[in-house]
């Protein structure tokens, strides 16, 4: 029963009374909840793809995501690939940027499923430059192409070039020093983790 009165604190107000009207049933009461909470979850993802999402066309809000966010003397960051990529590149040649999720750079593509989607690159460089951070092994991946070939298309009409980078992620040590002079600064749940996973270092 603990895990239903769970789903109740976190749901949708609808999967809330679903659960609340079936969970206390001793034939099949459970059995039926579960095959509910199952289908009521298939429906509003379903409803919130796409054009039908709230986020549709929005910046992510910062925060969001599974990347190690946090910032970077002041400038946020959305994984360790873009904290990389700002030491290694961007304040080692002391370029000229920006970040590039924002409306006015919002890339529209297609996906595999055909479905329209909105996507934002990692960097705006030197005003010219798109840069998106992507591990080597997924460039080839069908989503990151559909990303690419949407990137393409918006970087020419808006006479701008696209670059899909790979770069080696600091290392633990740097970024522990980088953590240590105060130069980053995690969200608390990356601060936890990082906390955990590097105090041997």
């Amino acid at each position: 029963m603990e895990k239903y009165e769970e789903w109740i604190q976190t749901q949708d107000w609808l999967l809330k009374d679903i659960v609340r009207e079936l969970k206390g049933k001793t034939l099949y009461g459970k059995e039926i909840a579960d095959q509910k909470l199952i289908e009521y979850k298939k429906l509003l993802s379903s409803q919130r793809q796409g054009k039908d999402n709230n986020m549709y066309g929005k910046p992510s809000p910062q925060g969001s995501g599974n990347g190690w966010s946090g910032w970077y003397k002041g400038w946020y960051f959305r994984s360790l690939l873009e904290l990389s990529y700002m030491v290694k590149v961007i304040e080692r040649f002391k370029l000229k940027w920006k970040s590039a999720e924002c409306t006015e750079l919002k890339i529209p593509y297609v996906n595999w499923e055909g479905k329209q989607r909105n996507y934002f690159a990692d960097f705006l460089i030197n005003d010219k430059y798109l840069v998106e951070c992507k591990p080597k092994k997924l460039h080839g991946s069908v989503t990151v192409q559909s990303k690419v070939s949407g990137a393409r298309i918006f970087c020419k009409n808006k006479k701008l070039k696209y670059k899909l980078k790979c770069i080696t992620v600091l290392n633990k040590m740097m970024i522990k020093q980088l953590v240590d002079t105060g130069n980053v600064k995690f969200l608390p749940r990356y601060q936890k983790k990082f906390d955990d996973q590097y105090k041997n270092i």
